[in-house]
């Protein structure tokens, strides 16, 4: 398991650059685990997410 994200420097985290846009850094610690878990859960699955806004 992946120490939490606030053991690893933000720049670090690949998952956060392909969502800085989006998020802001002040709440990425909220967010990444459940977007690990997702993201996990999607490539054991192979399954596509299905959401809107």
């Amino acid at each position: 398991m992946r120490p939490r994200n606030d053991e690893l420097p933000l720049a670090l985290s690949a998952l956060y650059q392909r969502v800085s846009q989006h998020v802001p850094a002040i709440e990425w610690p909220v967010f990444e685990r459940d977007i690990e878990t997702i993201s996990r859960l999607k490539r054991e699955r192979n399954a596509v997410i299905l959401a809107h806004t």
